[in-house]
């Protein structure tokens, strides 16, 4: 046992080695390369004229370290803790057995109790400490955004003397309502666009998609209960109104300070750790349960139950402790948490470019979002490397705008030291002809 946990300890430092020393050079290849949204708005801006190609040169070198330096920890774990434990008979069952009892100990006894019983998740699935601590580095900026943002508003609700009559307090009764809302999103999102699944399938998506998405949510929020406090409304609305509009400009603020890099290099970054040997079944596999992905398995972002565990904890002591509010009912991420829905459905009639519905189907390609395209196919994770046709929202560009061909296409060429990702204007074709 204490040499298991000793390999484990070990495994983890190499983990946290690999991300520290190799961010940098993510960043620096990120930042070469224009994002998809970017490009869609330029081509969209310019249809009635032809949209201007460009070509982006990347040092090969940089692509190659980091795609070296992953296989080698790959190999490093498989050394030192092989495959790790047996996802399905002792993973699984045993990370919800323990979710249950968390649920089960916040309802009888108190959230502290609750937490102490989420810490046993480290034992059984050792990886899922690195894993979840990655995860809420990555939204580390969003986080501090959304509590500056709510700090600011108590303080100018204290310092003018206002304060709503309407106050919500969290009782067991709201997070019923709030997880059947969700699950009624859901559903309108399945039924609306993605493609039928078999009814068997669709019950297995809904009930392990709760399970491993909507459980963490029930925790938080019967958590918040253990607290006196209520969630002022006119905060919430405020809170809310600043994330949404001054909340981009806050964040790149944030970011250029702290001088990390923008989300989406983080988020590859960790995502592709999520996924190495050993590492995989201790968390993100949960996410991966299943090859197809419907909006039941979706939540704030793309993850399985053992990453959401500082997310818990960092939120139910803030509201509990000091009455910040939870980052999780920011209005503005509960609008992400529902765009996430159709971030994880397979749109049908070839509607959309089911860019992570691939990843799921796949699993070893498109790590990042749709957005991050150009930044995959220089690091050889798209589901094709070799060309790309731009859209705009899931849609084609030329499809939104009376065309039907896409505006233009991204093609990836590489020589022994450079990689050129180009852009190359195509002819427009009017759908009626």
């Amino acid at each position: 046992m204490l040499r298991d946990i000793c390999r484990y300890v070990q495994g983890t430092y190499h983990i946290f080695l690999f991300y520290s020393r190799y961010l940098s050079v993510l960043h620096e290849i990120h930042d070469c390369l224009p994002t998809l949204a970017g490009m869609e708005t330029l081509q969209a801006a310019n249809l009635s004229n032809a949209p201007v190609s460009w070509s982006r040169k990347i040092d090969s070198e940089k692509v190659k370290a980091y795609n070296a330096a992953l296989q080698e920890l790959k190999n490093k774990l498989r050394s030192i803790t092989g495959a790790g434990p047996d996802f399905s008979s002792f993973v699984l069952p045993t990370v919800v057995l323990i979710r249950c009892a968390a649920i089960a100990a916040c309802l009888l006894v108190g959230w502290r109790t609750a937490l102490l019983v989420s810490c046993l998740q480290f034992i059984v699935a050792p990886y899922s400490f690195a894993v979840a601590t990655l995860h809420i580095f990555t939204n580390l900026v969003e986080l501090v955004m959304h509590y500056t943002i709510h700090a600011t508003v108590l303080w100018i609700a204290a310092a003018s003397n206002l304060s709503s009559p309407h106050a919500m307090p969290f009782t067991p009764g709201f997070a019923m309502l709030f997880l059947a809302v969700d699950q009624l999103l859901n559903l309108a999102v399945y039924l609306k666009y993605n493609v039928r699944l078999p009814f068997t399938a669709l019950l297995k998506h809904v009930i392990y998609g709760f399970l491993n998405t909507k459980t963490v949510t029930a925790l938080l929020l019967l958590a918040l209960c253990d607290s006196p406090r209520k969630l002022d409304l006119s905060v919430w609305v405020m809170t809310g109104i600043l994330t949404w509009y001054a909340g981009p400009w806050l964040q790149s603020r944030f970011y250029r300070l702290s001088g990390l890099p923008s989300f989406s290099v983080l988020f590859y970054h960790q995502h592709r750790i999520a996924h190495l040997p050993g590492v995989y079944p201790c968390a993100h596999k949960f996410h991966h349960f299943y090859a197809e992905t419907t909006a039941f398995d979706a939540h704030i972002y793309g993850s399985g139950l053992p990453e959401e565990f500082w997310w818990i904890v960092v939120e139910v002591l803030l509201w509990n402790q000091f009455g910040f509010m939870p980052y999780t009912l920011n209005a503005r991420v509960l609008y992400d948490t529902l765009c996430n829905k159709f971030g994880h459905t397979r749109f049908k009639d070839g509607h959309g470019i089911n860019h992570h519905a691939d990843h799921h189907k796949y699993s070893n390609v498109n790590y990042g979002s749709e957005f991050g395209i150009p930044f995959e196919m220089v690091m050889l994770t798209n589901s094709d490397n070799s060309s790309y046709d731009i859209k705009v929202h899931g849609c084609d560009v030329v499809q939104a705008h009376g065309f039907r061909v896409p505006a233009a296409r991204l093609q990836r060429t590489e020589d022994a030291k450079t990689i050129t990702l180009s852009c190359h204007s195509l002819t427009l074709v009017p759908r009626s002809s």
